[in-house]
């Protein structure tokens, strides 16, 4: 066998690639080398790389560059503290966007965003204050409307609208508490995935 010549600064890791390729640095830039049949041109012999990573595992380090943060959080890449502050970002985000697909009332879908909320609370001032002039028309966009043709009908549509949002907080929270809990990747990542 011959002798391995390394033409590459070794003091930098050598990068293996989970399709069995690696990336070395080069000229103070990285290089991938992969098998001549992929690229022909390639200036190293994998079986070289291979061979010298083989012999010195110290200096290979997996390339966790394209790795998903589930990824680097199984495999510890990423401590769960720092797992958990982004499954809590990603809690949020499904928070907000089930507020916006909203909620079933009367055989119509209702958003909750937040200009749906502020105009709510808006309607309900005025209710409170006798000042409300019905009936209450709420765009739903697309030519639909719902007509609320009373006091009660606006009670009782702000309160459907009221326990949505408070239950969709709420198993916002729950997710949370469990995520903060949890001791281990898989469970942050089945919460916040189930979620």
């Amino acid at each position: 066998m011959s002798t391995i010549i390394n033409p590459f600064n070794t003091t930098d890791p050598i990068l293996s690639r989970t399709d069995g390729s690696y990336v070395v640095q080069y000229n103070s830039k990285p290089y991938h080398v992969c098998a001549k049949t992929e690229d022909p041109d390639n200036l190293f012999d994998l079986t070289e790389i291979e061979a010298f990573a083989k012999a010195n595992p110290t200096l290979v380090s997996p390339d966790t560059s394209s790795y998903s943060i589930d990824q680097k959080a199984s495999q510890g890449l990423i401590t769960l503290a720092e797992y958990q502050d982004y499954a809590y970002s990603q809690i949020d985000a499904k928070v907000q966007t089930k507020l916006v697909a909203g909620f079933s009332y009367n055989g119509q879908t209702i958003p909750c965003d937040t200009t749906s909320q502020a105009n709510l609370t808006s309607e309900i001032t005025a209710m409170v204050a006798g000042i409300v002039t019905y009936p209450v028309i709420w765009d739903l966009g697309a030519g639909n409307s719902l007509s609320l043709t009373d006091q009660a009908s606006l009670t009782a549509f702000a309160q459907a609208m009221k326990s949505f949002i408070q239950t969709t907080y709420s198993k916002g929270v729950t997710a949370k508490a469990t995520i903060k809990a949890a001791t281990s990747a898989s469970v942050v990542q089945s919460t916040y995935q189930g979620f």
